[in-house]
C-alpha cells in the first residue's frame, strides 16, 4: 500500500474482512503482504469517508495498491508490479550507485593503468602536434 492521498492524512485499508494497513499516514508505504488470489474488494476508511473498490488478484502475481485522491473521495489504483513470482518482495529495489553505495571487491590498479595509459596517449599526440607545427614553419 501507498498513502498518496493528500486531503485524507491518515487511513486504514483493508482487503475483503483482512486490515491491510491500519493507521496508515500520507507519504508512507506499508509493507508487502500475502493475500489469498481472487476478486476482492478494496475498502480505504478515514475520518473524511469510506471507499471501496474491486480488485483482481491472480495468483503468483505482486501488487501495489496506491491510495489517492478522486474527483468524488478517495479511489484506490491496483497496480501490477510482477507476475509469475514465487513470493512477495522483501523490500525496496536496491538501484543506483551513489556515494553511500557499497563499493564491490577489486583493485584499483587497472584503473590507474587506465587513466595512466590515457595521460601518456594524450601527452604523446600532444608532443607530435607541436613538433608538426614547428617543423611545417620551418618549410
Amino acid at each position: 500500500m501507498i498513502q498518496a492521498s493528500l486531503k485524507q492524512q491518515v487511513v486504514t485499508v483493508s482487503l475483503g474482512s483482512t486490515t491491510l494497513a491500519s493507521g496508515l499516514k500520507f507519504g508512507t508505504v506499508s509493507a508487502y503482504r500475502v493475500v489469498t488470489p481472487g476478486a476482492v474488494t478494496v475498502t480505504v476508511r478515514s475520518s473524511g469517508g469510506n471507499a471501496s473498490s474491486s480488485v483482481t488478484l491472480a495468483a503468483g502475481t505482486v501488487h501495489t495498491l496506491v491510495v489517492l485522491d478522486g474527483a468524488s473521495g478517495l479511489e484506490v489504483v491496483n497496480l501490477e508490479d510482477a507476475s509469475g513470482s514465487g513470493k512477495p518482495p522483501a523490500g525496496g529495489v536496491s538501484t543506483g550507485f551513489g556515494g553511500t553505495a557499497p563499493h564491490g571487491p577489486g583493485s584499483p590498479v587497472p584503473w590507474l593503468v587506465a587513466i595512466g595509459a590515457g595521460s601518456l596517449l594524450a601527452l604523446t599526440g600532444g608532443l607530435r602536434l607541436r613538433r608538426g607545427r614547428q617543423l611545417s614553419s620551418r618549410i
